[in-house]
């Protein structure tokens, strides 16, 4: 995540590019978890979590067999990530991809949408 840092210099229609340097921005770490559904999905989360690192963006995707489970509620999912973490859940379907987005904030922000 970054952007870059142009020099123009005259000439040419409009100028010309004389130079560039790519400036970093801080970006939060991202991981992505596809459950398994070959052992408990609790425990399978609580090790993805213990592995992440402080401040990291976690999507987790789920097959749409294992949707309805009761670790994927936004309360417990809260209760499992450390606050500093914020978690998505991809419900994989037929057709359609429906992902909601677990925040620790006062009020619930589940957001659904299709792509």
């Amino acid at each position: 995540k970054g952007y870059v840092l142009a020099t123009i210099g005259g000439g040419g229609r409009g100028g010309r590019l004389l130079g560039g340097e790519f400036r970093r921005l801080p970006a939060r770490p991202m991981r992505v978890h596809e459950l398994s559904g070959r052992a408990s999905i609790e425990e399978e989360l609580r090790a993805v979590v213990a592995a992440l690192p402080p401040r990291a963006l976690l999507q987790v995707r789920v097959p749409a067999g294992l949707a309805g489970a009761e670790v994927l509620r936004v309360a417990r999912l809260r209760a499992l990530c450390p606050p500093d973490v914020d978690v998505s859940v991809s419900f994989r379907g037929g057709r359609a991809l429906s992902t909601a987005r677990v925040a620790h904030a006062p009020r619930a922000s589940l957001q659904g949408s299709t792509e």
